[in-house]
């Protein structure tokens, strides 16, 4: 794994730990965001960096990507709503 994999992991393990750390109102969303950032990293661990070739797209046809808009959505409402300094 080259250190574009590793820093995709990286961020996935510290996404989780936003997750797991978020209010329970968005709690939910969080981790919807979470599991495709882990799923989206355990796809790239194999991806040699170096070799553009080695890349299949296909592997993001797994991801339901309105499933990850709504959630995103959700978690930006509730940030308008709570935290209106940070958005």
């Amino acid at each position: 794994m080259s250190d574009g994999g590793e820093g995709f992991q990286v961020l996935a393990e510290e996404f989780q730990e936003v997750a797991d750390n978020a209010p329970d109102e968005i709690e939910e969303d969080f981790q919807t965001l979470a599991g495709a950032m882990q799923d989206m990293a355990d796809a790239l661990a194999e991806v040699d960096f170096s070799d553009p070739e080695s890349f299949d797209p296909s592997v993001f046809e797994q991801f339901d990507q309105a499933q990850f808009e709504e959630a995103g959505q959700r978690i930006e409402t509730w940030l308008q709503e709570h935290c209106p300094e940070v958005t």
